[in-house]
């Protein structure tokens, strides 16, 4: 019986530690008082000088690293402009912002003109990821090094379901922050995560892309 007993008592402390581990996780008491917009939204205005190409940087987890639709949408963007596109992917399965961060350099050399930016799924993660205060500040630092010269869109994916949804339990909360990031700086917003799938990201995207890009005199 003092067996079960303990074991029980253990079994309560772990799930008492675990909660407030997972409310740690998720918390952010600026959330409330921040702007926000919902749907998708372009970037700051980007424009073109005669002849230039389109420099587009995808910046992510595995759904950039391993999926096709960066070239879906470079093709389909390069098609509407009447413009080459160079494309430029980091990305890596398991990356979350913090990786973002320390990667700053490599787009920086690429000087793009867009950067489309998804790292809220794996931020979200309770057992990899990083605290919700830490993903905002993490995501203004990448911001704030690519400056205001640069088309950032900020992108949510998947609503993460099953074992992955388990691990994600405040996963609303991080593209929530997208979006009110979005609002406050000015950054585009793919707001994908209703709707996401492969087919729906390169058109979506393209189209925010068309909105932004300005072809100076000269085509």
């Amino acid at each position: 019986m003092r067996g079960r007993t303990a074991a029980a008592a253990l079994a309560l402390a772990a799930g008492i530690l675990g909660l407030a581990a997972v409310r740690e996780h998720c918390a952010d008491p600026a959330a409330r008082t921040r702007p926000a917009i919902a749907g998708d939204v372009a970037p700051r205005p980007v424009r073109l000088a005669p002849g230039e190409s389109l420099r587009l940087a995808v910046f992510g987890t595995s759904l950039t690293a391993n999926d096709r639709w960066p070239e879906g949408a470079a093709d389909t963007i390069a098609a509407d402009l009447g413009r080459p596109v160079s494309l430029l992917r980091v990305a890596r399965a398991g990356a979350d912002s913090g990786w973002a961060v320390r990667q700053t350099d490599r787009l920086l050399a690429f000087g793009p003109h867009l950067v489309v930016v998804e790292f809220a799924i794996n931020d979200a993660d309770i057992v990899d990821g990083v605290s919700l205060r830490k993903s905002v500040s993490n995501h203004r630092a990448l911001l704030d090094a690519l400056g205001r010269e640069t088309g950032v869109i900020l992108m949510t994916t998947n609503p993460a379901r099953g074992l992955r949804g388990w691990v994600r339990p405040c996963l609303g909360a991080y593209y929530g922050a997208y979006r009110s990031l979005a609002a406050e700086t000015g950054a585009g917003l793919l707001d994908l995560a209703p709707r996401l799938g492969e087919q729906v990201i390169a058109p979506t995207l393209a189209e925010l892309v068309r909105q932004a890009v300005t072809l100076q005199d000269g085509g």
